[in-house]
């Protein structure tokens, strides 16, 4: 189940007219929503989809269904690698693993 901060940070998102534009506002509600997906530790692909689909349909209704997929597609990849982004840098910090020289123990 995806969680509660997840999912009012993604109706934030997809509430907005300019959800879809690349409109500065929606821009910041979009990482919100990323964000609040790294904050708890939740990347399950398919319900994150399967989430924004409902969110879009409940919002916008009418919205063209082959420009959604396209958009859904390119909104979860970007999650998904900011998310790992997130993750690695995090593991790094753990393992004192310094910028020159990522590798060493």
């Amino acid at each position: 189940m995806i969680p509660e901060t997840v999912r009012m940070a993604l109706a934030g998102w997809i509430a907005l007219d300019t959800w879809n534009t690349g409109h500065p506002l929606a821009l910041g509600r979009y990482f919100d929503f990323v964000n609040a997906l790294c904050e708890g530790r939740f990347m399950d692909e398919s319900l994150i989809r399967q989430s924004i689909h409902q969110e879009i349909e409940t919002h916008h209704p009418n919205f063209n269904r082959e420009e959604r997929e396209r958009l859904v597609d390119h909104f979860v990849h970007i999650a998904v690698h900011i998310y790992h982004f997130k993750v690695f840098r995090e593991f790094k910090g753990v393992r004192g693993m310094g910028t020159s020289c990522w590798w060493c123990p």
